[in-house]
C-alpha cells in the first residue's frame, strides 16, 4: 500500500477549518447586524416614545399653566364661601359662576398645598383679571370682603342693640342686650357680610375686655375710684363733651363737686332717666326742662348725691383716661358756650353770667 500523504491531509484539514471559520464569522457578523438593527429599531422607538411623553408633558404644562393664570372674570364679582364648605363644593361653585376655568385644577392645587382645611368662609370679591391662582390665594388667606360697622362713643346699650339689629350686613336673629350698661367698646369694627349678630356682639364684648384690661394695667392705682365707678364717671364725661381738650377738665369739675358734697347736676343723667336708656328718643333740641329735673330716678343727679348706679353710656378710651388722670383745677361749674364747647367757672356768680350768655345765644338761634 501507498503511505498516506500527510501533507495533503494537513492542507485539506486547514481548508476545512478555514471554511468553517469563515462560516462561523459570517454567522457572527449576520447576528451582530441583526442585533444592531434591533437596537436601532428599539432606540428609534424609545426616541419616538420619549418625544411623545415630552410633547404630552409640555402640552399638559402649558394647558395647566394657562388654566392656572387665565382669568375668565370680566367684571368684579362677589362670591360667598359657606361655613364648613368642602374644597369640592367651593371648586364646583367657582366653576359654575365662571370665576375659574377648571374645578379639577383648583382641587388639585388645594390638595397639593394641603390647604383643604384652611379654606375660610365669608364673602370674597374677585376682580376683573383675577386668575385661578389669585382666587385660590384669596380664599387660602381669608382675604374676605370686610365692611365697617361703627359703634359710636357715648351710645347706650339699647342704642347699640338697635345698630346691630338694623344693620343689613349682619345675619341671624335679632338680639336683646341685657348686659351691664357701659360694657361695650365703642369703635369701628371690620366684619364680613353675613356675620351672625350674636358673633358680632361677642366680638365687641371681647374688644371691651381686651382694651379695659390694657388701660387698667397702664393706669393702675391712678384713681381712688373702683373700676365700675371709673366707667360711670367716664360715661358722664362722654355725654357732656366731645372735645378732647375738655375731657380732663370736666373730670376735675366732677371730682371737685363730689369732694365738696355737691350734687353733680349733669343733664345727660336726666335724659337717660327720661328715655330709659334710649337717648335718641329725647327731644330734638336736647333741652332739659325744669319739670324733668324733678323726675324720681336713681339716675337723676339733680336729686341724688354721688354717682348714678351704672354708666349712662359706653365711654371711649379718652373719657376713661380723663377719669384716671383728671386735670387739677378748682372749677366746679360749666355751661355750654354755643360753639360745641363749654365755659368753666369757680363761682356760682360767674357761672350765672355764662348761663345768661348761653340763654341769649339759644334764644337768638331759635
Amino acid at each position: 500500500m501507498n503511505k498516506p500523504n500527510n501533507k495533503n491531509l494537513s492542507v485539506k484539514s486547514n481548508k476545512t477549518n478555514n471554511v468553517k471559520g469563515k462560516n462561523s464569522a459570517n454567522k457572527i457578523n449576520k447576528s451582530s447586524k441583526v442585533k444592531r438593527l434591533k437596537l436601532k429599531k428599539i432606540s428609534k422607538y424609545q426616541n419616538i416614545k420619549t418625544r411623545i411623553y415630552l410633547c404630552f408633558f409640555i402640552s399638559s404644562f402649558i394647558l395647566i399653566f394657562s388654566i392656572f393664570f387665565y382669568s375668565p372674570i370680566k367684571n368684579d364679582i362677589e362670591f360667598k364661601v359657606p361655613v364648613n364648605a368642602s374644597s369640592i363644593q367651593i371648586a364646583n361653585q367657582l366653576k359654575k359662576e365662571n370665576i375659574i376655568v377648571s374645578s379639577s385644577v383648583f382641587r388639585g392645587w388645594v390638595a397639593l398645598l394641603g390647604e383643604s382645611k384652611g379654606l375660610q368662609y365669608g364673602v370674597y370679591v374677585f376682580q376683573k383679571g383675577d386668575s385661578l391662582s389669585d382666587v385660590a390665594y384669596k380664599i387660602f388667606n381669608g382675604k374676605i370682603l370686610l365692611h365697617d360697622i361703627l359703634i359710636p362713643e357715648g351710645v347706650t346699650n339699647k342704642q347699640v342693640e338697635k345698630i346691630i339689629n338694623n344693620t343689613p350686613l349682619l345675619d341671624g336673629e335679632k338680639i336683646i342686650i341685657e348686659q351691664y350698661e357701659g360694657s361695650i367698646w365703642p369703635s369701628t369694627y371690620k366684619v364680613h357680610k353675613g356675620m351672625d349678630r350674636i358673633d358680632f356682639l361677642k366680638m365687641i364684648n371681647k374688644a371691651f375686655s381686651k382694651n379695659t384690661n390694657r388701660i387698667k394695667k397702664q393706669y393702675i392705682n391712678e384713681s381712688k375710684l373702683k373700676w365700675n365707678e371709673v366707667l360711670i364717671m367716664a360715661s358722664l364725661i362722654e355725654k357732656e363733651t366731645s372735645l378732647d381738650s375738655e375731657r380732663k377738665i370736666v373730670a376735675s369739675v366732677f371730682f371737685n363737686r363730689l369732694e365738696k358734697g355737691m350734687r353733680l347736676q349733669t343733664d345727660p343723667t336726666v335724659i337717660y332717666a327720661v328715655t330709659n336708656g334710649l337717648s335718641s328718643s329725647f327731644n330734638t333740641k336736647g333741652i332739659v326742662y325744669s319739670n324733668q329735673l324733678k323726675i324720681d330716678s336713681p339716675y337723676n343727679t339733680y336729686k341724688i348725691y354721688g354717682l348714678p348706679p351704672t354708666p349712662i353710656s359706653n365711654a371711649g378710651e379718652k373719657s376713661i383716661v380723663a377719669v384716671l388722670q383728671p386735670a387739677k383745677t378748682d372749677l366746679i361749674f360749666f355751661v355750654a358756650d354755643g360753639s360745641g364747647g363749654h365755659k368753666f367757672s369757680k363761682t356760682y356768680a360767674q357761672h350765672e353770667e355764662y348761663r345768661k350768655e348761653w340763654r341769649k345765644f339759644r334764644d337768638n338761634k331759635q
